[in-house]
């Protein structure tokens, strides 16, 4: 029994690890090629499948590359600031121009 729980337990790790290795987007997770990642998984028991969720943790990313963020609020988005000033520049004209 104790030999059937280690040989899952290695298993579930082993194609978890995989999983999340293959797919990071990242062409190369924390500056290791996905292959090496790949091979240092299959080929070192445990130690690589924990290598890679530890190093994960740890960074808190998916890798090196990703998408940059944009504005996170409609205030600090340069397009929207612009946008409101013209409809206010719009709002006072109309306003101006009923005016008599």
């Amino acid at each position: 029994m104790p030999r059937f729980l280690a040989i899952a337990a290695y298993v579930l790790l082993v194609v978890y690890a995989l999983a999340d290795v293959t797919q990071t987007p990242s062409k190369r997770p924390f500056g290791v090629p996905k292959w090496v990642w790949v091979v240092a998984i299959l080929v070192f028991p445990y130690l690589g499948a924990i290598a890679w969720i530890v190093v994960k943790w740890v960074s808190g990313s998916e890798g090196d590359e990703g998408p940059t963020p944009g504005p996170g609020a409609p205030d600090d988005d340069p397009e929207y600031l612009r946008w409101l000033r013209d409809q206010e520049a719009r709002r006072r004209q109309r306003r101006d121009g009923e005016t008599p």
